[in-house]
């Protein structure tokens, strides 16, 4: 027991007076996976874990759709204004409608069709490889 305590009281000692040079660094590896990368993968610019992520870089163009358009078109005989709006679809306009006191009688029906974005197509797809810095 003696020589175990000997031993520990001269360990301060030891640690101390270890020389300027060595790497320590050199002395450890990671355990895992979750651990800091060494060699090719470690980077000055990470102070913290570097994991490797795939993602995916694509080409995308609009996907259009042709769609059928209503718009009604209405008139008050008395003020002379107009009224009219549009709808998807087609559809019949019924009138006469009234805005406050003022009615407004069915001039006109246009049906008509339009290109219509209703979506992204992806394509020409590559997988790409990059690092992470998580801390």
């Amino acid at each position: 027991m003696k020589k175990v305590l000997i031993a520990l009281s001269f360990l301060p000692f030891m640690a101390m007076s270890a020389p300027d040079n060595i790497d320590f660094k050199k002395l450890i590896k990671p355990l895992g996976p979750d651990m800091m990368a060494v060699g090719t993968q470690a980077s000055s610019w990470c102070d913290g874990i570097l994991i490797e992520e795939t993602y995916q870089v694509c080409d995308e163009r609009p996907i259009y759709e042709t769609q059928e358009i209503t718009e009604c078109h209405y008139e008050s005989l008395l003020t002379e204004q107009t009224y009219s709006f549009t709808t998807p679809g087609r559809y019949q306009c019924l009138g006469p409608i009234y805005q406050g006191n003022v009615r407004y009688d069915l001039t006109r029906t246009e049906w008509r069709t339009e290109q219509v974005e209703v979506g992204v197509e992806k394509y020409n797809c590559q997988t790409r490889t990059r690092w992470i810095c998580e801390h």
